[in-house]
């Protein structure tokens, strides 16, 4: 959930049906926020606002942050289309299967139905004997030098099968270790210690506030790696980002009434930060800042150029369009006061005008490519008279929390981290320390 990790799920729509529509924008967004790594942060940290303040939600009664007893953070690493994958250890803990330094250092995990039974099998990879076998839909799997599909795997984690579906891969890490890992792959670890270390304590509180969340609305307690929670890297940690996590073990950000906040960042603001109701209806609001400094971004500025005729069917894919609606005209309908884009109005050809938000454009046309709600449109000619729209945008990630660009020119500045932090998050506060992992963390924070 990462720099601009965040970028997307707008509150207002239902949480099954955004991420279909995310996994559309993951690739291209990704390729953008490597892009942007090699001069700041990726783009955006966790792409949705606090699950309990969507407007009209239904969740079950909020058990609080206390009430996560896992000591280990789930995080969805990749899907298989296979339902066999091969795997290499020198010892290996297959569901109540131990072998140690055998001599069967390959084998194959197999998910199948048997008289409507899920079931997992370990096989040799050699002689195709059936060393082990687990029911259900998911088999925890310890390993010495594991290896999965011949790439690096974490030392502990769930594989998760379904008929007719791909093969789900979770590693399970300390909470601790898991911040390592996020705050690694979201901000460059050459960048002032400060800023890393204000970058942990707000991935850290959005890290148990996102679980709490889930927990709420009767979700698997798991993250993705990937903008739609947080970018992770599990397979390494940059020593300066692990020094940064050490520093500031436990420690989190907790709204006016106590509870862990859902603490959102973002890659870049373009000079002044947004409140949750305005990029996405609702969620938990931590206060808005004012950011000069952002100019300081080598890719502060950026244009992209889009034909109507492209904005209408990518509007389509997003459900706001339908069938054979064409767009003739766009503009914006309503700002925020940090000059975002809040909502966008279509004319469309048989005269209707059809109004959504700044940020389900963006989700339309790709986060990697409408780098933010802080544009202008200017109208654009194409050859053959193809009518199209110029966006002139500044900054970049939905605008919400902590502006990583931002909070590198405060550190360089020399600002601390508890200053940097109450800077971006006015309404929150800092609590901690807290150690003993995840149960212990959240069960502090009652």
């Amino acid at each position: 959930m990462g720099l601009d990790n965040i970028d997307l799920q707008h509150p207002l729509y239902p949480l099954h049906a955004t991420a279909r529509r995310l996994r559309r924008v993951v690739t291209s967004f990704a390729v953008a926020s490597g892009l942007i790594l090699l001069a700041g942060p990726s783009a955006s940290a966790a792409i949705m606002p606090n699950l309990a303040d969507l407007p009209n939600s239904q969740k079950n009664a909020d058990p609080g942050v206390s009430e996560i007893e896992t000591a280990s953070v789930r995080v969805h690493l990749k899907a298989h289309r296979s339902h066999e994958l091969s795997l290499r250890a020198e010892s290996l803990q297959f569901a109540e299967l131990s072998l140690s330094k055998t001599s069967a250092r390959r084998f194959r995990a197999r998910f199948s139905r048997a008289d409507g039974r899920p079931l997992w099998h370990l096989l040799d990879a050699s002689t195709g004997a059936v060393l082990a076998e687990a029911s259900g839909h998911e088999v925890e799997i310890r390993g010495e030098k594991l290896q999965l599909a011949n790439e690096k795997a974490p030392e502990r984690m769930i594989l998760r099968g379904a008929v007719g579906r791909e093969t789900d891969v979770l590693g399970l890490f300390d909470l601790e270790r898991y911040v390592a890992g996020v705050v690694s792959s979201e901000a460059p670890a050459n960048w002032p210690m400060e800023m890393l270390k204000a970058q942990a304590i707000a991935v850290r509180s959005f890290t148990l506030a996102r679980l709490a969340d889930r927990g709420r609305f009767g979700l698997s307690p798991e993250l993705k790696s990937t903008i739609l929670d947080q970018v992770f890297e599990h397979q390494h940690v940059a020593t300066r980002s692990r020094q940064a996590v050490e520093a500031t073990q436990g420690r989190v950000l907790v709204d006016p009434q106590g509870r862990v906040a859902m603490a959102f960042y973002h890659s870049d603001c373009g000079g002044a930060t947004s409140r949750t109701q305005d990029v996405w209806g609702g969620g938990n609001f931590g206060g808005t800042a004012v950011d000069a400094a952002c100019p300081q971004n080598p890719k502060a500025r950026w244009s992209l150029v889009r034909r109507l005729s492209v904005i209408a069917r990518e509007l389509k894919r997003e459900g706001v369009l339908k069938g054979d609606d064409q767009v003739v005209s766009m503009v914006v309908a309503e700002r925020d006061a940090s000059d975002r884009a809040r909502r966008i109005r279509v004319k469309l050809s048989d005269g209707r005008e059809v109004e959504f938000s700044g940020e389900r454009l963006r989700s339309a046309l790709g986060y990697g490519a409408l780098k933010s709600t802080r544009f202008e449109m200017l109208a654009y000619s194409f050859e053959g008279e193809s009518a199209g729209i110029q966006f002139q945008g500044r900054g970049f990630g939905h605008g919400v929390g902590l502006c990583q660009w931002g909070a590198r020119h405060l550190a360089e500045k020399g600002k601390s981290a508890e200053e940097i932090l109450a800077h971006y998050y006015p309404r929150y506060s800092i609590r901690g320390s807290v150690e003993g992992g995840l149960a212990q963390a959240t069960a502090t924070l009652e």
